[in-house]
């Protein structure tokens, strides 16, 4: 029914949250905060090696990928960096409202 695996990026996003617990527990900040803004940072580092993997001379060749895939691949990055921005976005409001 679900083309979506939604398992993984939960995941993810609860051991950021508990990270931001232990943040909050250690520093002080607020647990929200903390743990959307690891989660962006974490999601901004996986942006920066696609793209650099993508880059000329690395260990990815997409000479022989097609039009299609280079679309989709852009709409993939698109939808990435709008997350990234979105859970920064979420971090400074938590930040804000505390």
């Amino acid at each position: 029914m679900n083309e979506y695996d939604l398992k993984s990026p939960i995941l993810v996003l609860a051991v950021c949250m508990i990270i931001g617990l232990v943040v909050q527990y250690f520093l002080g900040l607020f647990w929200l905060g903390s743990g959307f803004l690891v989660f962006s940072l974490l999601l901004a580092i996986g942006l920066m090696e696609d793209s650099d993997s993508r880059s000329e001379g690395a260990l990815y060749d997409s000479s022989n990928e097609t039009q299609s895939e280079k679309l989709s691949h852009r709409k993939a990055v698109r939808l990435h960096k709008a997350i990234v921005l979105v859970s920064l976005l979420c971090a400074v409001l938590a930040f804000y409202f505390y």
